[in-house]
């Protein structure tokens, strides 16, 4: 004989029924598979892992096949991020073609998107747009867009990068007083920055700078980096310790004051990180005034 089942369950089990109709009617949505999900996750995953060449197809499938997907939006940021990933490569045969496929995307977004989601990549996307004409050495573009970074996002390290970027630009491109550093009491030549041409990321290095003084003269000197070479270096150690070590208007600087040696050798213990081609820039601060000396060298750093 069949147990009797209390009508109470009866009257909440069609009450469930009655409800997830109505909501699949009022919301299909919830009850959807988002089949564009592991599609995207495919190509965040090649894309973290720099195989841009394999995550680039993924993104293109959700885009293409899934234009309602909630992963829309995300795989049009990681298509463009996979295509400046590429263009970053220093050996990158197609580079100036990458990253205006990267640009093109970003436009396209700032178009499209409005409401929450703008608000929520519009940052990214604006950073991202300047880093790329900073590369390519778009300076009217760059300037359109930090102009908008600075309305909108006054306070980001997006604003701080591209004032120093600015600032360090405008000194590169400043004539070298010859005459005045003919009268400094130090003075460093090309061939006293001893860098590797290329390095692989992660390997560790030594990278020496010699800084000379003339006869009967005091070492009294403040050494200045470029901190825009740092984004490619992990800064392990500094031999001998500086007297002050800081950074500031764009520089990273070490202090020291000796009266003996006729040069003085600062090596700087590093590590590379991401791939890419960086300059270092060497100048000068003697009696609080600094000298900007035209030395540069370049460090790639492959993958």
């Amino acid at each position: 004989m069949m147990a009797r089942v209390n009508p109470l369950i009866w009257a909440f089990a069609g009450f469930i029924v009655i409800m997830n109709a109505t909501l699949f009617v009022a919301l299909p949505s919830f009850f959807a598979v988002d089949l564009a999900k592991g599609i995207y996750a495919e190509g965040k995953n090649f894309n973290v892992t720099r195989v841009y060449e394999q995550a680039i197809p993924f993104y293109e499938e959700v885009i293409r096949d899934h234009p309602n997907s909630a992963y829309h939006t995300l795989a049009r940021l990681g298509l463009a991020s996979a295509y400046r990933g590429l263009a970053d490569r220093p050996n990158d045969a197609d580079k100036p073609g990458n990253y205006a496929r990267a640009l093109e995307i970003y436009d396209g977004l700032l178009a499209d998107l409005e409401g929450e989601s703008l608000a929520e990549y519009e940052y990214e996307i604006l950073s991202n747009q300047a880093d790329i004409h900073r590369a390519i050495e778009d300076l009217d573009s760059f300037g359109v867009v930090l102009a908008v970074l600075r309305e909108r996002y006054p306070d980001s390290a997006a604003v701080t990068e591209g004032e120093q970027f600015l600032a360090i630009d405008a000194a590169r491109n400043a004539e070298v007083d010859v005459a005045a550093l003919a009268d400094l009491p130090v003075f460093v030549t090309l061939d006293d920055i001893k860098v590797p041409d290329a390095i692989k990321a992660g390997e560790e290095d030594t990278f020496v700078i010699t800084v000379r003084r003339k006869p009967d003269a005091r070492f009294d000197f403040t050494l200045q980096t470029d901190l825009a070479f740092w984004k490619g270096f992990d800064l392990l150690s500094v031999e001998p310790n500086p007297d002050n070590a800081s950074e500031f208007w764009g520089k990273r600087a070490w202090s020291y004051s000796l009266s003996e040696g006729e040069s003085f050798d600062v090596m700087l213990k590093v590590r590379a990180k991401g791939p890419g081609a960086y300059v270092m820039d060497v100048d000068l601060e003697v009696l609080f005034e600094s000298y900007e000396l035209g030395l540069n060298k370049t460090v790639v750093v492959e993958e």
